[in-house]
């Protein structure tokens, strides 16, 4: 669902990234709902706080690395 509305709205980057938020969330809420019967309430936690640092390391990393390149880029700018 999440790319055919993507596709829907592929001029504008702040409407892909909202639309990749939320289908991220839709799915992680998904997925901890389906998985919860077979696990513990400890391997749940275990679970969910697994995801949340994955996601987070690396839209940071990713971050990290464009600010890194921006910054590369403005000090070699002859001025």
């Amino acid at each position: 669902m999440g790319s055919v509305l993507s596709l829907l709205s592929f001029c504008t980057f702040i409407g892909i990234m909202a639309i990749f938020a939320v289908a991220t969330m839709v799915y992680f809420i998904y997925f901890v709902y389906k998985i919860s019967p077979k696990l513990t309430m400890a391997g749940l936690i275990g679970i969910v706080f697994f995801q949340v640092i994955l996601w987070s390391t690396l839209v940071l990393g990713i971050i990290y690395l464009a600010v890194k390149v921006y910054n590369s880029l403005i000090a070699s700018l002859p001025i």
